[in-house]
């Protein structure tokens, strides 16, 4: 979960000020659809990603161990 945290502090607070943000803009103006879609495909990852370490704190609370 560390991992997922340290990943959306990058994105939100280093990345996003630096380029992201104009990026994007400059993405949505040329194709909004394709920009949309890579958006929702970075949400759904990092989605993922937490649903991974969420379910994998939940087995180790329960004592499952690999």
């Amino acid at each position: 979960m560390t991992f997922v945290w340290a990943i959306f502090t990058l994105v939100l607070f280093v990345l996003e000020p630096l380029f992201l943000h104009k990026w994007f803009h400059k993405q949505a103006i040329e194709n909004n659809d394709k920009a949309f879609q890579v958006l929702q495909t970075m949400h759904i990852v990092l989605f993922s990603l937490s649903l991974l370490a969420i379910a994998g704190a939940i087995a180790g609370a329960h004592g499952f161990s690999f």
